[in-house]
């Protein structure tokens, strides 16, 4: 091997790996290949991550000029991290939002206090938000969510080729837009529980105030737990609308994100 083919070779494999650090970077913080719950095994993620690198990389002009190894490059790693960390964030704020509607309910009906510890991430781990997420996540791969996310990361190598990702500040204020619709969707999942809720807890505090022998505190739990799952079961329609919704959203936003991004 001459030198000239030495360098070629070399210059292909940093722009390789430009283009496996932005995708990496997604599916680190993507929901399913992320989530805890799922345990998608590393093997996997590695072996998924470095295929749509090679498709990527086929497709690009070998003719990219690239800078040395230093800072140069260093400063290209980290746009691409950013690049593929804020796509992956942006696209997982449709679980989280659910969520935290679903730990939302919990604190209502009074699961709060039964949290379990997930022995994944060693933190308390709510009841209702899991189950919301898996059923949010089983729906973002049913409704082909995953196939927009991949979409719109390929545009974004479009728009933004290897080695150009960088975080114009138009760029903050879009994800910020999107991170305050988290909370929004969280509400709207616990809505129609917090209404139900609430009007039970105004009649009891006036009874607890008339009659504190009652102790309804602690004898109410499980009328409180019942009619909190019976609007939950209620709420699981609405629910799905709501992510559908959501997940028909992310292309819109992937394409947005890419454009946003070039400094378009």
């Amino acid at each position: 091997m001459n030198d000239v083919d030495y360098t070629l070779l070399v210059d292909q494999f940093r722009l390789f790996m430009l283009i496996f650090v932005r995708i990496s970077a997604m599916a680190v913080s993507a929901p399913v290949l992320s989530s805890a719950l799922l345990r998608v095994p590393v093997q996997l993620i590695v072996g998924l991550v470095s295929a749509l690198s090679l498709i990527v990389f086929s497709q690009l002009p070998p003719d990219t000029v690239l800078p040395d190894w230093g800072w140069a490059y260093a400063l290209m790693i980290g746009g691409e991290v950013l690049m593929g960390v804020s796509l992956g964030f942006l696209v997982s704020l449709i679980i989280g939002g659910i969520q935290i509607g679903g730990e939302i309910i919990d604190h209502l009906i009074g699961f709060a206090v039964v949290d379990v510890i997930d022995p994944v991430t060693n933190e308390s781990a709510s009841l209702i938000g899991n189950l919301k997420g898996l059923l949010a996540t089983l729906l973002f791969l049913l409704l082909h969510g995953h196939h927009h996310m991949f979409r719109g990361l390929m545009r974004t190598f479009e728009a933004v080729p290897p080695g150009a990702a960088g975080m114009p500040i138009a760029v903050w204020p879009f994800i910020l837009g999107y991170s305050e619709a988290l909370f929004s969707v969280g509400l709207q999942i616990a809505a129609p529980c917090l209404i139900v809720m609430t009007l039970i807890y105004v009649p009891e505090g006036f009874l607890a105030r008339m009659v504190p022998q009652l102790n309804l505190m602690i004898n109410d739990v499980p009328f409180r737990i019942a009619i909190g799952l019976f609007i939950v079961w209620l709420g699981l329609g609405p629910m799905m609308s709501v992510i559908t919704r959501l997940i028909e959203e992310i292309a819109a936003a992937s394409d947005h994100f890419a454009l946003i991004a070039a400094g378009v």
